[in-house]
């Protein structure tokens, strides 16, 4: 069912794309933090809003010939090995938890999950990633890679509290960039 959201939300952005990762807004998410006393008495509320991003990439190669060297390019930069609905033309990784590195990058180098006393919250947390690549054909040679990744940080210090992030389009670009390597 998580695959079927995933291919609907992503059919939505379907298009050309330019050689380097293009990012496309998708519809803000909202989160309210509540905020309470010691007494547990509600001191305020705050709200954040984020977007989340689809890149859009062109490949010189059909859908087939992707799908088949998506697992290759996820394994370059350190995803693990994808499910792939051949029908759908969906390759789908999730959830895959990952403290403070993948393929040897930072997380603040992929996501900003926001920052306090001791860094950046990517680096400190768990982070929970779902990475989705769909691909539509693109002429007669060609495909449109679609691209979206999710996170949630989770506080392991002792606190709780997850935190919503948001994809810095690193991530999209390097599963690209290795898709390119691993087709020729």
């Amino acid at each position: 069912m998580r695959t079927t959201l995933v291919a609907v939300l992503m059919l939505g952005v379907a298009g050309c794309g330019a050689r380097e990762p293009e990012l496309r807004p998708r519809a803000p998410v909202e989160n309210t933090i509540t905020i309470t006393g010691a007494d547990g008495t509600v001191a305020g509320e705050m709200r954040l809003t984020r977007e989340d991003y689809v890149a859009e990439n062109m490949v010189n190669a059909t859908p087939a010939e992707v799908l088949d060297v998506l697992p290759a390019a996820f394994a370059a930069v350190g995803l693990p090995t994808p499910e792939i609905d051949p029908y759908q033309r969906l390759a789908v990784v999730q959830p895959h938890i990952v403290t403070r590195r993948l393929g040897g990058v930072r997380m603040s180098t992929y996501f900003d999950c926001g920052r306090g006393p001791a860094g950046l919250y990517a680096d400190l947390y768990r982070i929970h990633l779902s990475v989705a690549t769909q691909v539509e054909p693109a002429g007669e040679s060609g495909s449109v890679v679609l691209t979206r990744v999710s996170a949630i940080g989770q506080n392991t210090g002792g606190t709780s509290g997850n935190t919503g992030c948001s994809s810095l389009g690193q991530l999209e670009a390097r599963i690209v960039k290795a898709l390119r390597e691993a087709l020729g």
